[in-house]
């Protein structure tokens, strides 16, 4: 499944309540999948422990799935830093408006 989502250009986003509900993000990575790291609990019904830091539940996520060592910290960091803007809004191609192409990969024409 990996293969084919990483294939369709296909980008996810993950959680980290636990360990069993957070997506598999090295294997993901391995196939070409963008993985984004979210926190929607800011002190709510799900829990109260949520603060909307990034960098609070990338410390969460780097404990849920029990890294040690550096290179998973730095892949824990990079997925709730940048990952979300990778998975956002991917750069259009091609814009066209009145029938023409005004702007090609993030270029006017």
């Amino acid at each position: 499944m990996a293969a084919d989502l990483g294939e369709q250009d296909i980008s996810l986003t993950t959680v980290a309540p636990n360990e069993s509900l957070v997506l598999p993000i090295a294997k993901l990575r391995e196939h070409g999948v963008r993985v984004g790291l979210g926190s929607d609990g800011v002190r709510d019904a799900w829990s109260p422990f949520g603060n909307a830091g990034m960098l609070h539940r990338t410390h969460i996520l780097g404990w849920v799935t029990d890294v040690r060592l550096d290179d998973e910290l730095a892949e824990c960091y990079r997925v709730g830093a940048h990952g979300g803007a990778d998975v956002d809004m991917p750069q259009r191609d091609m814009v066209v408006h009145g029938g023409r192409v005004v702007a090609r990969n993030g270029e006017l024409a």
